[in-house]
């Protein structure tokens, strides 16, 4: 049978390995990429062959009969050393206590690991979760983070525990926007369903006593969430509202859940001053003599993708516009110097005779 021709790759460098023997065991292959790369111990090497790479198991099996080919890349990798299991007592398959919980997550990042092609083993990610890799002074946090940056096949723990930053703070500002959204809701039908306890109260503002409103609705079957505003004349608040009735960005936020998530303290002297009811009808009747007409129509909001249709949109009408302004600039230039070649072709017919009377004139 023919002879296989291979490459090796190995820490960015490349190298041939000529007369194979297809026939020979992938054991014997092993041996001699260790001694082509230097490597005293074959077993600790790890080569990754195919598309995509796959794992290449060192055994008596014909090379043949494995996924390898002729004229196939061969990447090599040093395995990383194992750790040993910081409790080596702990079943596997134990389903109760603290080590279950680790064992089960050792399990999936080393699962996650081997499809990497790392070092990451079940011992090492037992010992990193449950002794922090030797610290006992780590946190989970930090034990956590330096076993993803080990399945991510990296050293830098800062990169991993600053991408855990980063999700935590999404998590909590999506979290405190649903809390915002859920509070206006509950808001809102307090106030439709006249659901809603109010009382006068007073706040101590640098030593003195302010007039305020706290204002109590239920949140749950059995919790109250409490409120306090500061109350506002019906003379103020129709000048406010007028004002931002003429803005038409800003009139957004007079409708009912805008208002009662983004400006609290008047939409519950809105509900103050009508004692309860639908904000809408309020607002009517607060401004008899304003257009209210665009809050019966949907507030429709466009997604991302319409948004930049419109984007471009906007951007091809523009450029059409320049183009046409461009075109009617170089078409009055043209006429221009049309009618200046007519002036000059019309001057010259009209001296020319005269020029010529006046040249025979001198000639005599």
């Amino acid at each position: 049978m023919a002879r296989w021709r291979l490459r090796i790759r190995m820490d960015g460098t490349s190298k041939q390995l000529a007369e194979v023997d297809p026939e020979a065991s992938v054991e014997q292959l092993f041996r001699r990429i260790a001694e082509v790369v230097g490597h005293p111990a074959p077993h600790q090497l790890t080569v990754l062959a195919g598309v995509p790479p796959r794992p290449l198991t060192t055994s008596a099996m014909p090379l043949k009969a494995t996924h390898v080919v002729n004229c196939d890349t061969l990447i090599i990798r040093r395995a990383t050393p194992h750790a040993p299991s910081a409790h080596p007592s702990h079943s596997l398959s134990s389903s109760r206590g603290p080590a279950a919980g680790a064992t089960r997550a050792a399990q999936a990042a080393t699962h996650a690991s081997n499809n990497l092609h790392t070092g990451l083993t079940l011992d090492t990610a037992c010992a990193v979760l449950e002794q922090g890799d030797g610290d006992p002074a780590s946190n989970p946090e930090d034990r956590l983070a330096r076993l993803l940056a080990m399945a991510a096949e990296t050293n830098d723990t800062h990169d991993v525990q600053g991408a855990l930053r980063d999700l935590r703070r999404a998590m909590a500002n999506e979290l405190q926007r649903r809390q915002e959204e859920r509070l206006a809701q509950q808001r809102l039908e307090a106030a439709v369903g006249n659901t809603f306890e109010m009382r006068a109260a007073t706040a101590q503002t640098l030593g003195a006593a302010r007039p305020q409103m706290e204002v109590s609705f239920k949140t749950s079957a059995r919790l109250r969430h409490r409120e306090h505003f500061t109350p506002l004349p019906p003379t103020l608040l129709r000048m406010l509202v007028r004002q931002l009735l003429a803005d038409p960005d800003a009139r957004e936020n007079l409708r009912s859940f805008n208002m009662a998530l983004m400006s609290p303290r008047v939409f519950w002297n809105l509900v103050r001053w009508s004692g309860g009811g639908d904000p809408d009808d309020s607002l009517r009747q607060l401004l008899p003599d304003a257009d209210w007409s665009y809050l019966d129509a949907r507030q429709r909001s466009l997604s991302d993708k319409a948004l930049e249709n419109a984007r471009q949109e906007e951007a091809l009408l523009a450029a059409r516009r320049e183009a046409a302004a461009l075109r009617e600039q170089q078409r009055a230039a043209r006429e221009a110097r049309r009618r200046a070649r007519t002036n000059a072709n019309q001057a010259e017919s009209q001296t020319g005779p005269a020029a010529k009377r006046e040249k025979a004139a001198a000639a005599d």
